[in-house]
């Protein structure tokens, strides 16, 4: 994490964001710039819809 050496306040996309961890963990450390998890999976999307903080979009990059 250390090495990406974010401000906070950046707005993130994750492609194959599977279900959302490594966004959960930003989001955890009080990261308040916009979130977004894309996947190809209905289900991963899912899952990383229920972390708050994240908005899970279903696409194929």
């Amino acid at each position: 994490m250390a090495a990406l050496a974010l401000t906070g306040s950046e707005d993130l996309a994750d492609i194959g964001c599977g279900d959302g961890r490594f966004l959960a963990q930003l989001a955890e450390q009080g990261h308040h710039g916009r979130l977004v998890g894309l996947d190809n999976s209905t289900a991963m999307v899912a899952a990383a819809d229920t972390v708050p903080g994240i908005e899970g979009v279903l696409g194929d990059a």
